[in-house]
């Protein structure tokens, strides 16, 4: 009699859960060229792209614009936008859409013209002010301007999220606008669009991608399909971000980037960032550095602290980050540590002039909810975080 050894498999938590699985995505090399057809399968004849720059000095806004000819009644640009969406564009969106009685709206660019545009497409249907929105006094939505997002970087994974982070400049925060209806209803990824980004912009941009699939994996609202794919997100970061790095005309490996990038945008859906993010917001406000530039410096103080509150989850990323990077498994502080080193990305808060007096006033403007770190329970101590960032 023949016996088969039982194999050994990963059991599924008895907790129940439960998951949304986002917007239509059409992914590869080349699908940008199908995008006139891809929008007019939509039946929407009245757009706005909402973009920065760049994407109307790299061609995408004329190829759109070519490609909808023969269908679209009105499409207009907004190219205003700045590095992290403020309130001010939100609101200049806004009153676009529904001036121009715009039934579409696309996101082109990175997580700022993508998260814009997911906010105003909810938002502009309805008569109340905006900064209910941003305060957090209005958060249900009940109509929705048909919204496509076409990332250009490989890092946010707003394509498939459904959150928009907004800065408030008037109160000097970052706050989110969320819910189902935020996420795009149609997501158009095409890889060869990353290829035009910059070395910096990819090295901050992809380590994004890792905090995501760390923090999605950490977080409490965690569950067994987002923890698979943080732990495939986390070794393909490990493994193609540095060939990115050195070959940034690598286009399998941007292909790879993109998506993972993509595939933490379901996460994002399904669980939670954790405590980086939220310490990130009032230090991105304060230093105008980049988003994921402040992670890196924020994320060995945090796992220094964090790990122990869960150990075995913590331990499988640094096995990871170990086998992806050939070094030794000596804990995440130490491969963490290393991965930053062979990315390139070792910031610290005093490289931004900052001080232990910074360190508590940042603590003291952290807001948003907390409670699906591991480590965090009401009344702990967040200045530690920051002044072991220094």
């Amino acid at each position: 009699m023949t016996t088969c050894r039982e194999q050994k498999v990963e059991e599924i938590r008895s907790t129940s859960w439960t998951a949304n699985l986002g917007p239509e995505i059409h992914f590869g090399c080349g699908v940008f060229d199908r995008i006139g057809a891809l929008l007019e399968k939509t039946g929407k004849k009245r757009f706005l792209i909402v973009c920065g720059s760049s994407a109307v000095k790299n061609g995408w806004v004329e190829t759109l614009k070519n490609s909808t000819k023969g269908f679209a009644e009105s499409l207009c640009v907004y190219s205003k936008i700045s590095q992290d969406p403020s309130a001010q564009n939100l609101k200049e969106i806004i009153e676009t859409l529904r001036s121009d009685n715009c039934d579409g709206v696309i996101g082109l660019g990175g997580g700022s013209p993508m998260d814009a545009a997911k906010a105003a497409s909810v938002i502009a249907p309805s008569s109340k002010p905006l900064e209910d929105y941003l305060s957090g006094k209005e958060k249900n939505f009940s109509q929705k301007i048909f919204s496509i997002a076409i990332p250009t970087t490989a890092g946010t994974g707003a394509e498939l999220s459904q959150g928009a982070i907004i800065t408030w400049e008037e109160k000097a925060q970052k706050v989110g606008v969320r819910g189902s209806l935020v996420k795009p209803d149609l997501a158009v990824v095409d890889p060869r669009l990353t290829l035009s980004v910059p070395k910096r912009s990819t090295q901050i941009t992809g380590f994004d991608v890792f905090t995501h699939a760390v923090e999605t994996y950490i977080s409490k609202k965690s569950n067994p399909i987002v923890e698979t794919f943080s732990r495939q997100a986390i070794r393909g970061v490990a493994r193609y971000l540095p060939r990115v790095l050195k070959d940034l005309d690598n286009l399998n490996a941007r292909t790879q980037m993109s998506y993972y990038s993509m595939l933490m945008g379901y996460n994002l859906a399904n669980s939670s960032t954790c405590l980086p993010h939220r310490l990130q917001y009032p230090l991105g406000v304060k230093t105008q550095t980049e988003h994921a530039f402040g992670l890196a410096a924020l994320y060995p103080s945090w796992v220094k602290t964090t790990h122990g509150s869960s150990p075995e989850k913590f331990q499988a990323i640094s096995q990871i980050l170990s086998d992806e990077l050939g070094v030794a498994d000596e804990g995440i502080e130490f491969t963490l540590k290393e991965f930053l080193k062979t990315i390139g990305l070792e910031p610290n808060l005093s490289s931004m002039d900052l001080t232990e007096a910074d360190a508590k006033e940042l603590a003291s403007l952290v807001s948003g909810s907390l409670d699906n770190d591991p480590w965090w329970s009401e009344g702990k101590d967040l200045v530690s975080i920051y002044t072991q960032a220094l």
